[in-house]
């Protein structure tokens, strides 16, 4: 796997968690808008996103990102 899939990877698994979906109802194109997440679930997701690439994400920025795979996109930019 490369970064791009393991931040997909991690996205979804938080997401599925926090929301209580199962984890193949999620994939890159889901918006996490229509999911109805949280700024304050996406502190978990953010938190899980920084442990795993060591890096500082801004939440005001990954809020302006709808899909999983813009997230992801975000992520790996960011690297």
């Amino acid at each position: 796997m490369d970064m791009y899939d393991d931040a997909v990877e991690i996205i979804r698994t938080k997401v599925a968690d926090i929301k209580h979906v199962p984890l193949e109802s999620l994939t890159e194109d889901t918006d996490l808008q229509e999911l109805n997440v949280k700024s304050g679930e996406m502190v978990a997701v953010i938190s899980a996103l920084e442990d795993e690439f060591n890096a500082y994400i801004d939440i005001m920025k990954l809020r302006k990102c709808p899909t999983i795979r813009d997230i992801a996109n975000y992520v790996v930019s960011l690297i």
